[in-house]
């Protein structure tokens, strides 16, 4: 469509590299550079196509969500009593349901067609993953392209905590002068051997995210990521790292950090979103046991200890009160 939004009605599209590149009405002659060639007649209609800039897509087969109140933290309203009856319950179920989801997708892709939409974006469904691959019909979605020429688009990453903003303000860059790393967070400048391994992999982990080398369906392992972090600094860490998960990248974490756990567990209960966890004790052999954050955080060592300390702290602060 040109600046003057005219309408061809019976016309000739030219297609060059791809793209575009010219439209002219029937009879006219062939634009420059497409001398010899002859249009193929389709008998096809071209109209403009709009680009979601936001959306989840499946989700559009609920009707629209009334909202009740006015809320002042986008964050509040996903966890309300309402939206979970109304928009998150029935999106699980479906969800589970997987012989519904080739069924969900194309209706989802003809309501965006029939409103005008010939790109969307927003495919990830949290109860289903492997809803993805039924995204393959009438509607181009920008983050599985499939075509080499139109780069890919990663799912949005949730805002990290807005009350802390330097608490993950920090990325590994590379020396000009020589092929060496260093830590750099503000204008201060560190050498990777003057940096802690947890700072090390803050700065990684958001060099990843910065380059959009993370993505629905990328796999992430993490060895203590706590290590030598401030105990805020580890729940800001945990916050990204659960916002990860919910955006479709898998995250594989090892831990020994009470406050891991117990962020986690927050998440999971705060978010209605299972969290797997595995424990494994050395007792002879190593045992394995496994359960959910969102159930609540389990038995093991780890808290074992923590409520071996508070005990202990509890007896010596009587013992001084001499009770």
């Amino acid at each position: 469509m040109d600046p003057q939004s005219t309408v061809v009605m019976d016309g000739a599209l030219w297609i060059a590299d791809a793209a575009i590149a010219a439209i002219t009405k029937s009879g006219d002659p062939a634009p420059e550079g497409f001398a010899g060639v002859v249009p193929l007649e389709t008998g096809g209609t071209v109209f403009p196509g709009l680009i979601e800039l936001h959306n989840h897509v499946a989700y559009n087969a609920l009707p629209l969500w009334q909202v009740p109140q006015k809320y002042t933290n986008r964050d509040t309203w996903g966890n309300s009593a309402a939206y979970h009856q109304l928009v998150t319950a029935p999106m699980k179920t479906i969800g589970e349901a997987t012989d519904l989801l080739p069924a969900l997708v194309r209706y989802v892709e003809c309501k965006a067609l029939v409103g005008g939409v010939t790109t969307t974006q927003g495919i990830a469904l949290f109860s289903a993953p492997g809803v993805r691959r039924y995204y393959r019909g009438i509607v181009r979605n920008v983050e599985e392209t499939g075509d080499k020429l139109l780069p890919e688009a990663g799912s949005r990453i949730a805002d990290v905590d807005a009350s802390d903003p330097q608490a993950f303000l920090a990325e590994i860059v590379k020396k000009t002068s020589s092929d060496e790393f260093a830590f750099k967070r503000g204008k201060a400048s560190f050498g990777m051997a003057e940096t802690a391994d947890g700072i090390k992999k803050v700065g990684i982990l958001a060099a990843l995210i910065r380059n959009r080398s993370l993505t629905p369906g990328s796999i992430l392992f993490l060895d203590e990521p706590e290590t030598n972090l401030h105990p805020r600094g580890i729940s800001v860490l945990i916050d990204v790292l659960f916002q990860l998960g919910q955006a479709g990248v898998q995250v594989y974490l090892a831990t020994h950090s009470y406050f891991v756990l117990k962020q986690l567990e927050i998440l999971a209960k705060k978010h209605r979103t299972s969290v797997p966890f595995c424990s494994l004790v050395r007792r002879g052999e190593i045992e394995a046991s496994f359960a959910d954050m969102r159930d609540g955080m389990p038995d093991n060592p780890i808290l074992d200890e923590s409520t071996r300390l508070f005990e202990q702290g509890f007896e010596v602060d009587m013992a001084r009160a001499g009770k």
